[in-house]
């Protein structure tokens, strides 16, 4: 099996990309991508690449693909898969759905770009049978940029305000 593709065309000056799994927002206008525990990577078309930092060891492995020794200029030399390559679905984890967000306007001519997030859908339960693992950076889920608690379509708004 392989991971599956979303297309969503979306407005990049008001578009908001929640998590689909925790509700996290991974992407915010004027804001650098903050991936959550279920997001394996951002893909960023301005940059033709992976964003290491915002990719799993488990992705960066299966997307790096290295010339042989022969072919290689240095050592580490190595390409990645693009989002856009037909191999690049089968490439991803079972569960894994790559959410391919795209804009197009005009600025002195057409433009487009397309940043793809991935989400793993499958749950990985903890060691112990119980709860479920959950990374130290899914505990900013919990917070907003204010500091303040997170809550579920709540709008900030509390029960006691409804009359």
């Amino acid at each position: 099996m392989t991971g599956q593709r979303v297309n969503i065309d979306i407005d990049p000056t008001s578009f908001t990309f929640h998590c689909p799994v925790c509700g996290h927002a991974i992407l915010r206008p004027e804001h650098e991508p903050a991936p959550c525990a279920h997001c394996t990577f951002v893909w960023l078309d301005a940059l033709a690449e992976f964003d290491e930092a915002m990719c799993t060891p488990e992705i960066l492995a299966r997307m790096k693909v290295i010339p042989p020794p022969d072919e290689r200029i240095d050592e580490d030399e190595f390409e990645w898969v693009s989002c856009f390559d037909k191999e690049f679905l089968g490439r991803l984890p079972n569960g894994t759905i790559a959410f391919f967000l795209s804009w197009s306007g005009f600025a002195c001519g057409p433009v487009s770009e397309t940043v793809v997030v991935g989400i793993d859908f499958v749950p990985k339960p903890a060691g112990d049978g119980g709860d479920w693992d959950i990374r130290a950076s899914d505990l900013e889920l919990l917070l907003d940029d204010e500091g303040e608690e997170w809550k579920r379509g709540s709008a900030g708004n509390d029960s006691s305000s409804f009359g």
